[in-house]
């Protein structure tokens, strides 16, 4: 994904009727975390859907991603710590790669 004017990489939205609340989105990864040890994609996952968006009706409770943070960093099933977890970030180069895929090179465009 290229960057946009201001430097950072573009985001992805939704609109908020398509947006799970912070109970449900932590139960989503309660379960998650109960399926046994960690895999790359489980945690992941887990780590999209708990990432801090600093808009209290969606983050999911603080206790709860730092549970998260320190399962996946002990695990090392992650290739860097996920610090979206305790703090409001972009996602890193290789969280976006591991959601949407390799990016297009240089000049390309998807039509449909």
């Amino acid at each position: 994904m290229g960057a946009r004017a201001n430097g950072r990489p573009p985001a992805l939205y939704g609109p908020l009727n398509t947006v799970v609340d912070a109970q449900t989105a932590g139960q989503w990864v309660h379960a998650l975390l109960a399926l046994g040890p960690l895999s790359p994609d489980i945690a992941a996952t887990a780590v999209q859907i708990a990432a801090r968006t600093g808009d209290p009706a969606l983050d999911v409770d603080e206790d709860l991603g730092r549970e998260v943070y320190d399962r996946v960093v002990a695990s090392g099933v992650l290739p860097e710590p996920p610090i979206r977890l305790i703090e409001v970030r972009p996602p890193s180069e290789s969280e976006r790669v591991r959601a949407f895929g390799e990016s297009l090179p240089e000049g390309l465009r998807l039509v449909t």
